[in-house]
């Protein structure tokens, strides 16, 4: 019986809470909590959205999940002013187009396959 996304965030923070800690889960096990067959690209934006309301946060990898609370990455290294400052567009060649292609991403859609264990890809 598939439990609501409300449900399955619920659980995950129990799990959060009895490890003490962030921790990582595979995609079937996140299925079999869920109790789902597949999870969809939707799934997962509700059972993370119900998480982040708590202050949590489903970080999809390619081959796991984490599951963190957001004091988690507090630890992480902010990136420096002169670094992003190196990194910032420039005059040394500008040439009045100012604009960057980013494709065509009309085309990019989540695409599932049946009976893959792997997380939703696009393709």
């Amino acid at each position: 019986m598939a439990r609501s996304a409300d449900e399955t965030a619920r659980v995950l923070i129990e799990i959060y809470t009895d490890s003490y800690s962030y921790f990582k889960i595979n995609w079937p096990d996140l299925r079999s909590l869920a109790g789902v067959k597949k999870l969809t690209k939707e799934n997962l934006q509700e059972i993370n959205g119900e998480l982040n309301e708590s202050g949590y946060h489903l970080v999809p990898m390619d081959n796991f999940l984490l599951v963190a609370d957001e004091s988690d990455f507090g630890a992480v290294r902010s990136i420096p002013p002169r670094i992003v400052e190196g990194y910032l567009p420039g005059d040394e060649n500008d040439d009045d187009d100012d604009t960057i292609d980013f494709g065509d991403d009309e085309d990019d859609e989540v695409v599932e396959d049946e009976d893959d264990d792997s997380p939703p890809s696009r393709d």
